[in-house]
């Protein structure tokens, strides 16, 4: 187990342990996903609320003074504590990402891992993020600036960090979607393509709603489909009725079978 995620569970369990009733202690996930979301935030939350306080302090939950560097790092922790899962007064309309994931993870892990903890399940996340938004995010130069900051600026610095990484994962999921679409659009036109009526001169053409037939291409990025000159109509309608009658719905076989 990592250093600092040891340091974040023993903050927490400074007072959890004496101060929290009830639920709230040693809460699994299997025993959480059963109360309703509210009374998870609310468990989630007393967690936080726990190692932002006991974080902080010069002393660990023995009473045994912390060296500078423990101090420093766990100072820096109750800070993202603070940017994942409490509400920011500012931007009230913005839920804490970190309790979103964790509503998410209690869910998920209930039927994965029952018997896991909510606060084990917490520290994951705490884990993850603060190598993903302090370890890997920063130089060893910006780092040590970061620790010049206020506690204020830093969670503001986290929250940032986190809200970028939230819209850069929200514009990729939308541009898989929109790339999905696309070869969703892709795939019909080919499939046209390909059953459509094949003329002696090896044009493609499909039947209208109106009776007309329109010259179509294969690259999708050509819609300038034009109507077929009347003098081909005959070729094309007998083609299109012999592939209805027999139930062909490719244009190659079509023409093998139809074609005079």
């Amino acid at each position: 187990m990592n250093l600092h995620r040891e340091m974040l569970r023993l903050g927490i369990l400074a007072t959890a342990v004496c101060c929290l009733a009830g639920s709230a202690k040693a809460q699994t996930v299997a025993e959480a996903a059963r109360l309703p979301e509210a009374q998870q935030r609310e468990i989630v939350l007393r967690y936080a609320n726990n190692s932002i306080a006991n974080l902080p302090l010069r002393a660990d939950a023995a009473g045994k003074p912390k060296s500078e560097e423990i101090y420093t790092r766990d100072r820096i922790l109750a800070n993202l504590v603070r940017a994942l899962f409490i509400q920011d007064a500012k931007h009230a309309d913005i839920a804490p990402d970190g309790l979103r994931v964790m509503l998410v993870r209690i869910k998920k892990y209930s039927t994965e891992s029952p018997n896991r903890t909510v606060l084990d399940v917490m520290g994951d996340v705490v884990d993850w993020s603060f190598q993903h938004f302090y370890i890997d995010y920063y130089t060893p130069e910006k780092k040590a600036n970061y620790v010049k900051k206020s506690d204020a600026e830093q969670e503001a610095w986290f929250r940032i960090a986190i809200q970028l990484y939230e819209d850069k994962r929200t514009n990729e999921r939308i541009i898989a979607e929109l790339k999905a679409k696309d070869a969703e659009v892709v795939k019909s036109i080919k499939d046209m393509y390909d059953s459509a009526v094949i003329l002696a001169d090896g044009r493609h053409v499909l039947r209208s709603k109106d009776g007309d037939f329109m010259v179509v291409s294969s690259d999708p990025d050509d819609r300038n489909d034009v109507k077929l000159e009347r003098r081909f109509y005959p070729e094309a309608q007998s083609i299109y009725d012999c592939m209805r009658a027999r139930g062909i719905h490719d244009g190659q076989a079509g023409r093998a079978a139809c074609a005079r």
